[in-house]
């Protein structure tokens, strides 16, 4: 079996860019229905200021925007997707393993950078959605990526949706609960994230949140000392 790599998403210095303010022609088309991201559907937050940057086969890039009165208009997030398929000769792990594979990757290419980072933790309400959160400053920008990772049940594949801010209470925004909500929508063949994850290592149904959401989220901002570490950007689940 060969070591499981997981596929890149999208580098620091590309975020820190869309995690900013822009020029008001830059092209940002406003978002028309469902998106398909490998072979996972899913339909993204329908709040006001979430706009498309780019799609592809396997990928979908978003951002959330609010115009200034200049006429320029302010990045507050960036949002990616990505879909890969796990390699026939690599063993895919379970889920927590397979997040906790990808913040340790995340870690080691942002070593020059990192100032902070969570452990994984379960979404609540869904067994097999994991996230954790890295904190990288270069220069005067700090940016905060929560990771968000999620395992087909046969584990032939897997989605990683990436959140990118500069603001450190981004889970009290305006932009946040909506996409926190959209996470539920990621199914594959018909099949919900809920029923995807089957069962727990327990045996028993996950407990949806509200509406088939996930429940309130848990602070991803909550970081000590112990976990200050390096990190630069590159390689991204």
């Amino acid at each position: 079996m060969s070591e499981l790599r997981l596929a890149v998403v999208a580098g620091v210095v590309a975020l820190v860019v869309s995690a900013g303010d822009a020029s008001a022609q830059q092209v940002l088309n406003p978002l028309s229905g469902d998106f398909t991201v490998g072979t996972f559907n899913y339909s993204p937050p329908i709040s006001d200021g979430w706009r498309e940057l780019s799609k592809g086969p396997s990928g979908l890039e978003l951002v959330y925007v609010e115009g200034l009165a200049d006429g320029q208009i302010n990045s507050r997030a960036h949002l990616v997707l990505e879909s890969s398929k796990v390699p026939e000769n690599a063993e895919a792990p379970d889920p927590e393993v397979l997040t906790r594979l990808s913040r340790d990757q995340q870690i080691e290419a942002r070593k020059d950078v990192l100032v902070g980072k969570t452990d994984i933790s379960r979404v609540p309400g869904d067994a097999d959605l994991y996230r954790y959160t890295l904190t990288t400053r270069g220069g005067e920008i700090t940016l905060i990526e929560a990771f968000f990772v999620l395992l087909a049940r046969d584990r032939s594949e897997y989605v990683v949706a990436k959140l990118a801010t500069r603001e450190p209470d981004y889970e009290k925004s305006p932009y946040f609960p909506d996409f926190y909500g959209s996470l539920a929508s990621l199914k594959r063949a018909g099949v919900s994230v809920a029923s995807e994850s089957g069962a727990t290592s327990g045996g028993q149904k996950a407990v949806s949140g509200a509406a088939g959401r996930p429940s309130e989220p848990e602070s991803a901002n909550t970081r000590s000392s112990a976990d200050v570490g390096s990190g630069n950007a590159g390689e991204a689940p």
